[in-house]
C-alpha cells in the first residue's frame, strides 16, 4: 500500500473512531454523520483532498480532524442557508436517559442515503469556506465542566481563605472561567449563585463538597486561538462545534455567552507554556491564591509544552508561601475510563484526586 493510501486509511479510521466516541457520549446524530463521511468523503473538492491527505495527526486525541469538518458543516446549516438539511439537524423531541444524556428524535433520519448526498453537496458548494475551518482545532467550551471546576474551587476555598486569581489553559471563549458565578445542584444541596441564569445539575454520587463563598478577583485565560464573545463569528464557532442532537449543551453555551458578554474574562492568544511562564515565573501577590486550571485540554498539548508547564509550576510551587499559595486544578483523562479531577497545592506540593466524571459532566462521583 502506498504512503498516500496509508494516510487516507488513517484519516478514514480517525473519522470512524470519532463516530464511536460520539456514540458513547450519547450522540447518534454525530455517529451517523461521521460514519457516513468516513465512507463518502472523496478528493473531488479542495476540502476532501486536504482531509484525505492530512499532514498531521487526524485522530480525535490530536488534531480532531473529523470535528473540524463537522463544525464547519453545522455552522452553515445553523445559518439556514441549506434549508433542506434543517429537518435532519433540528430536533423534534428531547427526552433524557437515566444516565442524564439527551435522547433526541428528528423529523428526518440521518441513516437515509439522502442525508449524506446533501452533506456532500454542501461540501461542494461551500468548499472554500469549509477548507478554512480545517486550520483550527474545535473548541467546544463544554460549560457543564464548570460543575467539576466548582467542586475544585470549593475545596480550595476551604483550605485557603483568600481571594483567587484564576488562569485557564485552552480557554476557548473563557466560559468556564465564570464557574464561580453559576448555580449548581449537587444531590439535595444547592450551591453557588441561585440567581444565575445558568443552573447546572449533574447527577451526584458520594459525600457533598464544602459549601463556601468563593471570591474570584481575576479571571484570565490563554488559547492559541481564543474566541471572544463580543464577536459574532466567534460566537458562531462556539455553538457550531457542539453536537446538533444535544440541544441542552447548545442552550448552556448560549446562556453562558450572554453572561460573559456582561463581563468578559481576560483572554490572551499565546502558547500555553509561554503564557504560564509569564504568569507564574514571578512571585505571586500576597494574600492571593493563584490557580491554574484546564479541562480536557492537556492531551492536545505537545509533549514539550506539557513538560515546560510542569517544570514552571514546580518552580512556582517551590516559591509559594502560606500568604501566596499556589494551586493546579486539572480535569483530564488518566489511565482509567473517565477523566479525574486532580488538585496540586503549594506550599507542600500535596496532590489529591477529588472526583471523577464523564467528559461532558453529566454525572460526578465525589471521591475526597
Amino acid at each position: 500500500m502506498s504512503g498516500s493510501a496509508d494516510v487516507e486509511r488513517r484519516v478514514r479510521d480517525s473519522f470512524l473512531r470519532q463516530a464511536q466516541i460520539c456514540s458513547g457520549l450519547g450522540s447518534a446524530f454525530m455517529e451517523n454523520l461521521l460514519s457516513g463521511l468516513a465512507t463518502t468523503l472523496d478528493a473531488s473538492t479542495v476540502t476532501g483532498e486536504r482531509i484525505l491527505s492530512w499532514q498531521g495527526s487526524p485522530e480525535p486525541e490530536k488534531d480532531a480532524l473529523a470535528l473540524r469538518l463537522t463544525g464547519a458543516i453545522h455552522a452553515i446549516v445553523r445559518r439556514g442557508e441549506f434549508p433542506h438539511l434543517s429537518a435532519f439537524y433540528e430536533h423534534s423531541e428531547i427526552t433524557e436517559s437515566t444516565e442524564g444524556t439527551e435522547i433526541t428524535e428528528y423529523t428526518e433520519s440521518t441513516e437515509s442515503p439522502e442525508f449524506m448526498e446533501m452533506i456532500s453537496g454542501l461540501i461542494r458548494e461551500r468548499d472554500e469556506e469549509i477548507n478554512t475551518w480545517l486550520d483550527f482545532a474545535p473548541q467546544t467550551n463544554e460549560v457543564a465542566r464548570s460543575a467539576i471546576i466548582f467542586v475544585g474551587l470549593q475545596n480550595l476555598a476551604e483550605r485557603f481563605h483568600c481571594p483567587m486569581h484564576l488562569h485557564e489553559l485552552g480557554c476557548s471563549g473563557g466560559l468556564n472561567l465564570q464557574a464561580a458565578g453559576y448555580g449548581y445542584q449537587f444531590g439535595p444541596a444547592a450551591y453557588g449563585n441561585a440567581r444565575s441564569a445558568l443552573q447546572l445539575k449533574p447527577n451526584w454520587e458520594g459525600a457533598l463538597p464544602p459549601s463556601l463563598s468563593i471570591n474570584v478577583e481575576k479571571r484570565m485565560g490563554c488559547d492559541l486561538n481564543p474566541l471572544y464573545v463580543d464577536r459574532a463569528e466567534h460566537r458562531e464557532k462556539l455553538l457550531a462545534y457542539l453536537w446538533p442532537d444535544q440541544p441542552a449543551r447548545l442552550k448552556r453555551v448560549e446562556t453562558a455567552i450572554r453572561i460573559a458578554q456582561e463581563s468578559p474574562p481576560e483572554l490572551e492568544q499565546n502558547d500555553a507554556a509561554t503564557w504560564v511562564e509569564q504568569k507564574f515565573s514571578k512571585s505571586a501577590e500576597t494574600e492571593t491564591l493563584s490557580v491554574l486550571f484546564h479541562t480536557i485540554a492537556w492531551n492536545y498539548f505537545p509533549e514539550r509544552t506539557k513538560n515546560r508547564i510542569t517544570d514552571i509550576m514546580a518552580d512556582a510551587g517551590a516559591r509559594a508561601t502560606a500568604s501566596s499559595p499556589l494551586a493546579w486544578l486539572s480535569f483530564e483523562f488518566d489511565a482509567g475510563a473517565q477523566p479525574l479531577l486532580k488538585l496540586n497545592t503549594w506550599p507542600g506540593g500535596e496532590e489529591c484526586i477529588l472526583a471523577s466524571a464523564d467528559p461532558h459532566v453529566h454525572a460526578i462521583k465525589y471521591i475526597k
